[in-house]
């Protein structure tokens, strides 16, 4: 199959969550022997390019063409505009994309949109089938900065184009039935097939540890004896607001044998506190991950669906999360996946890291939920069954 991707950013190299969901997916139907075009615009901050499109090959059968203009990029700058969805990106593209380019685009036999954006455009120049999949309720996300930057207007401008994207794409791929239900409650039902399909993660990169890396990595990172609980993340605000909890609880962690080790950026440096400790910044959290006998998702607020739970589970890590924090993924023993709410985590924290026997019961069936579930090579294979399905319709 030809397929062409439109996402609002530039995703190659990955650097974060959003980019992996988009990336790695597309890699795969490369591997699956799909031809990807995946459109993309701006530059990214790390990028020292001139201002310029450009296109660069990913991975055979693979190519990501990067729209970028150097009038917008100096007027997100002026107006500090950079944190705003791209509601406008369909009149966008058919301002920067080359004609070549759009030709191609009629030749696919799918298109799939990461945020309802590009819907527009996307319709405006293919007649097959598309495939929108929410990452997030968009308008429900960025709302706020919708109305500081253009008030109501702004606002009904973003859910028109959510909307349209919803009800008259072919196929709509969502990460829970949460946000199935919100997108359903602002606009009715899709005249489209739509699916719920989790985050995933690479289970062939992601194992689970074996003793003389958990031994080794704990000497590293200078743990003490007895259970690690880990929590990992970015300066992210519900992030932030998970370790602020966590520390809450270190008290009582200290009391029971539980070492509370937070890592990644989430915190700017290292620092102990009572019962845990925290990385700062590291190029790798690997060591983390091996060291780790429970994965904390202590999340109550925040968007889309929660990445790193794959990850945890991958590496064979029970996972002890707020409801919130698990939307989107099965719950129980049978999946490792604990779910206990704000008043009783601590209590839970304590009886599982007390429970080794039930650690090590959760700790395989987490791997095998990951392996059979959530990996990235499963999703990929579904989403192409799907667009086989739609073609077969179509015809």
């Amino acid at each position: 199959m030809r397929i062409f991707v439109f996402a609002p950013f530039g995703v190659h190299p990955p650097r974060s969550a959003g980019h992996i969901a988009v990336h790695a997916p597309l890699q795969l139907y490369a591997e699956h022997g799909n031809q990807v075009d995946l459109v993309t615009v701006g530059l990214r901050n790390f990028e020292r390019r001139l201002p310029l499109s450009f296109q660069v090959e990913v991975h055979p059968g693979f190519r990501e063409h990067r729209l970028v203009s150097p009038v917008r990029l100096a007027m997100q700058a002026l107006r500090r505009t950079t944190r705003l969805p791209p509601i406008r990106l369909s009149d966008d593209l058919k301002r920067w994309m080359a004609r070549p380019l759009v030709a191609e685009l009629a030749q696919a036999d799918v298109v799939q949109i990461e945020s309802p954006w590009a819907y527009a455009f996307v319709r405006e120049h293919f007649d097959g089938p598309i495939c929108f999949v929410s990452h997030n309720v968009e308008c429900d996300l960025h709302e706020p900065a919708l109305l500081a930057h253009g008030g109501t207007a702004l606002v009904d401008a973003a859910r028109q184009a959510e909307g349209r994207a919803w009800r008259e794409s072919e196929l709509v791929l969502v990460y829970h039935r949460d946000e199935e239900r919100r997108m359903r409650a602002l606009y009715g039902d899709p005249t489209g097939e739509c699916r719920i399909q989790p985050v995933g993660a690479d289970v062939d990169a992601l194992t689970p540890a074996t003793n003389t890396e958990r031994e080794r990595a704990r000497n590293e990172l200078e743990l003490p004896e007895g259970c690690i609980a880990l929590f990992a993340g970015s300066a992210h605000a519900p992030n932030l607001e998970a370790v602020r909890f966590l520390e809450g609880l270190g008290p009582i962690a200290q009391q029971n044998g539980v070492f509370l080790l937070v890592a990644g950026s989430v915190t700017t440096a290292p620092r102990d506190f009572r019962g845990g400790t925290t990385t700062g910044p590291l190029p790798s959290l690997d060591a983390c991950f091996q060291a780790a006998d429970i994965a904390l998702n202590p999340m109550f607020a925040g968007s889309g669906m929660n990445q790193k739970v794959a990850q945890f589970l991958s590496r064979a890590l029970p996972v002890l999360s707020t409801p919130f924090g698990a939307r989107g993924f099965e719950v129980g023993n049978e999946y490792g996946v604990i779910v206990a709410n704000r008043e009783e985590y601590g209590a839970s924290l304590v009886a599982l890291a007390a429970d080794s026997e039930r650690r090590r019961t959760l700790a395989t069936n987490a791997r095998s939920y990951a392996v059979a579930q959530l990996s990235w090579n499963h999703i990929a294979k579904d989403r192409l069954t799907g667009f086989e399905r739609l073609l077969t319709t179509k015809v």
